[in-house]
């Protein structure tokens, strides 16, 4: 079977890198000069297509296995090609798999510590290219936009009011012809609630929580995906 186009159930952007030692990218320290810019950059970018020359990033995830925990970052663009990852310096494997599209073979890199602690890192630039996997299925991975929400608690940030309702988002990867329809479900309605069509609500609470939301293909409900959603304590004394 050759790549097919990818078909999508929102269209919304997300690219994530963070920075959590130092002043890593002057993106997240107000100490930096020029703090707020975006020329620090990530540690490493990705860039991803198939054989068909089209982007490919929408689901897929690049590991950097080194030194201290592994950094981890999905792809959540369903028209982009790139996945930016890495957010310290080391020596790292770079890993980058796609359910049912073949996996590059691991590359080494290494991250020199910048120059000075406000520099940002010396960005290292892969490009790869997947291909689909002979037999592979033709709805293969449903992708949030995001896989940890938090929402308030606080009214009328609760169940049954327009206003405190969050539109959930996700995107399938799968054949062309397939439907990009997805349907969500809530783990524990009591807690946070979801229609099929992915809109959120979450009552009132004296403690935060977590639940979990599923987004599942409706051509293929085997295919499916978790949101974690935290709801926050209310800052009432007594709710509603």
């Amino acid at each position: 079977m050759s790549p097919s186009p990818l078909r999508i159930s929102a269209i919304s952007f997300v690219l994530l890198w963070t920075a959590s030692e130092g002043c890593a990218t002057e993106l997240l320290n107000p100490n930096c000069a020029d703090s707020g810019s975006a020329s620090g950059g990530p540690a490493l970018v990705v860039r991803v297509r198939d054989t068909e020359n089209q982007p490919a990033a929408l689901g897929t995830t690049v590991r950097l296995e080194g030194p201290g925990p592994d950094q981890m970052t999905t792809g959540r663009d369903p028209e982009g090609s790139v996945v930016a990852a890495g957010n310290r310096p080391g020596t790292f494997d770079v890993v980058i798999t796609r359910p049912w599209w073949t996996s590059p073979k691991r590359q080494t890199i290494r991250v020199p510590t910048p120059v000075a602690i406000c520099d940002g890192f010396q960005t290292t630039h892969l490009f790869v290219t997947l291909g689909l996997e002979p037999g592979a299925p033709a709805v293969r991975q449903v992708v949030p936009v995001s896989d940890h929400i938090g929402v308030s608690s606080d009214p009328p940030l609760t169940r049954g009011n327009w206003y405190g309702r969050t539109q959930m988002m996700a995107n399938l990867e799968a054949d062309s012809t397939v439907s990009s329809e997805i349907e969500w479900f809530a783990t524990e309605p009591e807690i946070a609630d979801v229609t099929l069509d992915g809109v959120m609500t979450a009552t009132c609470r004296k403690t935060p929580v977590d639940t979990w939301l599923i987004a599942r293909s409706r051509a293929d409900p085997r295919v499916s995906a978790r949101v974690r959603v935290t709801v926050h304590e209310t800052s009432l004394f007594v709710c509603p």
